[in-house]
């Protein structure tokens, strides 16, 4: 639910915005701080996912709205959307995979 209030402000916040570096640096010290802290202190974990969900929800709508803030048109946009999407879920899979191959190995040695 906070990620999903975040994402709607940031709809507000993005087109009067000169620069989008602040933005993202508050996005991401929300998430690490969140993440951080739970990991400290989760008696105040409610807190700490607040914190956390509204930088993610942050982070989420700047990351999809840079392609057409640093496009000077939409077929510029596209092109750029679908290289950094595409090379970032194939990252993004293998992630997943190696881990898998990793802990299969482990298993079969023990």
């Amino acid at each position: 639910m906070v990620a999903i209030a975040a994402n709607f402000v940031m709809v507000f916040i993005l087109p009067r915005a000169r620069n989008q570096r602040a933005i993202a640096l508050c996005s991401s010290l929300l998430i690490f701080t969140g993440v951080a802290r739970l990991l400290l202190l989760p008696a105040y974990s409610l807190l700490w996912l607040i914190f956390a969900g509204l930088g993610a929800g942050s982070s989420l709508v700047l990351a999809l709205s840079f392609f057409g803030l640093r496009s000077s048109h939409h077929h510029q946009a596209t092109q750029r959307s679908g290289m950094a999407q595409s090379v970032g879920y194939l990252l993004a899979a293998l992630g997943p995979t190696l881990f898998g191959i990793l802990a299969g190995r482990n298993r079969v040695i023990r």
